[in-house]
């Protein structure tokens, strides 16, 4: 809880300076900043259900250029595997261990990590720092422009 809470607490204080120096005079160049902020407060969180995708959808239609929304269509579409993958956590296990990948057989425990849910989960969560990543360094590069 420490860890997520310094993360989304030095993401905010790096949006509150970008937009300090940068002085953002439009809506349009106010739209990525407002999604690396909803980004950070999300994927960095411990908790991230795949519904509070729902909060980043809206920001990302409008911020992100077509190489960065293919990124995003990716994490959403890792994000809705999530909610199928949840209640299949046991038929997923006994069919990757079937193939010899060595994975516990546990029933349905989706929660723990070596669940393929959360790895799942921790495939869209990289997905989506990157996508944060990318759009602050873009605002950054504009500022020096």
């Amino acid at each position: 809880r420490v860890v997520a809470l310094v993360s989304i607490s030095l993401a905010s204080l790096l949006a509150v300076l970008v937009a300090w120096r940068k002085r953002l005079s439009t809506l349009s160049e106010f739209f990525p900043l407002l999604l690396f902020v909803i980004v950070a407060s999300t994927a960095l969180n411990y908790v991230f259900t795949p519904q509070m995708m729902i909060l980043i959808t809206p920001l990302a239609l409008l911020a992100l250029d077509k190489r960065k929304l293919a990124v995003y269509a990716a994490s959403d579409t890792l994000n809705a595997l999530i909610m199928v993958a949840f209640f299949k956590d046991g038929e997923i296990r006994s069919a990757l261990r079937n193939i010899g990948l060595p994975v516990p057989l546990r029933g349905f425990q989706p929660w723990t990590i070596d669940s393929p849910v959360q790895w799942i989960a921790i495939a869209r969560n990289i997905l989506l720092i990157y996508i944060m990543i990318a759009t602050m360094l873009s605002l950054v590069a504009r500022e020096k422009a």
